[in-house]
């Protein structure tokens, strides 16, 4: 089982994490210089709620891929986001001011095949566009 948590401070990280990128020749300094200047100013006028809402995005892009580079290298996974996180949390002391449990990964080989799944179709969940259209509904004339 792996624990995706979302780290609330990730900006604390901003500085190492360009200046290796401008190091390995991946990142203009311009560009560091530039998001360094940015991105202090744009986290400080954040709400909580929204640097939550942030890191819930990023810490599911990040669970998404840790599936698919373990399904290329023949494992199986399972996302599981029912789980009671304040309990696991505490379980692991885990600090709750800094970081957001997003879900649990099980990750192994599958004794059995999947089962198959239904989901809803394309045309249900999403429209092409139209932005004043209900997804799932038939556009308002």
């Amino acid at each position: 089982m792996i624990l995706i948590l979302g780290d609330l401070k990730h900006l604390d990280y901003a500085e190492e994490i360009f200046s290796a990128a401008v190091e390995q020749g991946i990142m203009p300094q311009k560009v560091k210089d530039s998001y360094m200047k940015l991105l202090p100013d744009k986290f400080s006028k954040m709400t909580k709620q929204q640097i939550r809402e942030n890191t819930l995005i990023d810490g599911g892009l990040v669970a998404m891929q840790l599936m698919l580079v373990a399904k290329a290298h023949g494992y199986d996974t399972n996302p599981i986001g029912g789980f009671e996180r304040k309990e696991v949390m505490e379980a692991l002391g885990v600090d709750v001011e800094r970081y957001v449990p997003i879900m649990l990964i099980s990750i192994g080989k599958a004794a059995k095949p999947a089962h198959s799944s239904v989901r809803l179709p394309i045309e249900r969940v999403m429209s092409w566009n139209q932005a004043n259209q209900v997804v799932g509904q038939p556009a308002q004339k």
